[in-house]
């Protein structure tokens, strides 16, 4: 798909055949920003800011998607994910050095950094927000996901999912959201767990590398295709974009951020 192809349509709304079960619905989706910035990924709040990461530096954009402020932690390595659940205590993780750090919606650090290693779990995958200020972590080592709360207290453990679920897991993303924590295996799906670490399900997505959850709807991404699936009634809805070459997004609302290996596009979806 060529950039050039969609040049006249990408700055007004235009409407894409939405793809559901064999049938057809219409939705509309609305440029709002292209900025013409390289990024490894993309992440945005509750409140519609937009946070973008290459490296060690996060660019904070306002909802329009002008630039706000930048912060720069070069010396705590490359961010491997920012989990911006909540806005005033926003979640980093940085995986090279086994570290997480806070920062406020003015990406000022709040709080120590906390090192993970010091805390036993040596071999830490995968990082995010949980509720009450804690956190969940993947420990590659044990093979289980672990809670941690705001005094850096274990509160929650599964057993060890490689003897439980009969495959090696190897998370790419977690998200806690409506009482539900959700795991990303690349090569086995979309694991499901209670907020107390129990293993409720598998939804069998395979081969994505990214996916978002906004109001029970799971957003994944595969071959420059957006879909939607619903946790829920299990029906998964494909979407074009006017874009190639995606490779990382957020979903918030209905506002849709892409980062592709050109650019960072800010859409508005209308379903």
């Amino acid at each position: 798909m060529q950039y050039s192809k969609w040049l006249p349509v990408l700055f007004s709304t235009f409407v894409l055949t939405l793809f559901c079960n064999g049938s057809f619905a219409q939705t509309e989706i609305k440029l709002i920003k292209k900025i013409d910035e390289v990024y490894d990924m993309v992440e945005a709040d509750n409140l519609g800011s937009v946070f973008a990461i290459r490296k060690g530096v996060v660019q904070k954009y306002s909802s329009s998607g002008e630039p706000v402020i930048k912060n720069s932690e070069k010396l705590l390595g490359e961010v491997s994910r920012l989990d911006a659940t909540n806005p005033l205590k926003m979640l980093i993780f940085f995986q090279g050095l086994s570290q997480v750090s806070y920062v406020d919606n003015q990406l000022a650090r709040r709080g120590d950094i906390i090192n993970l290693d010091r805390l036993g779990y040596a071999q830490t995958s995968a990082v995010c927000t949980s509720y009450n200020n804690g956190f969940w972590l993947f420990d590659q080592f044990t093979f289980q996901l672990v809670r941690v709360d705001d005094r850096l207290n274990e509160t929650n453990k599964t057993p060890n999912l490689r003897q439980l679920l009969g495959v090696v897991i190897n998370p790419v993303k977690l998200i806690e959201t409506s009482k539900w924590l959700y795991l990303l295996d690349k090569e086995n799906g979309v694991y499901v767990f209670d907020l107390y670490g129990t293993y409720y399900k598998r939804i069998p997505i395979t081969g994505i590398t990214d996916f978002d959850i906004e109001n029970n709807q799971l957003y994944y991404l595969k071959d420059d295709h957006i879909h939607r699936f619903d946790v829920k009634s299990l029906n998964d809805q494909t979407f074009e974009v006017p874009v190639s070459e995606i490779h990382r997004f957020s979903v918030h609302g209905t506002r849709i951020n892409l980062v592709t290996n050109q650019a960072l596009y800010i859409f508005e979806l209308r379903l």
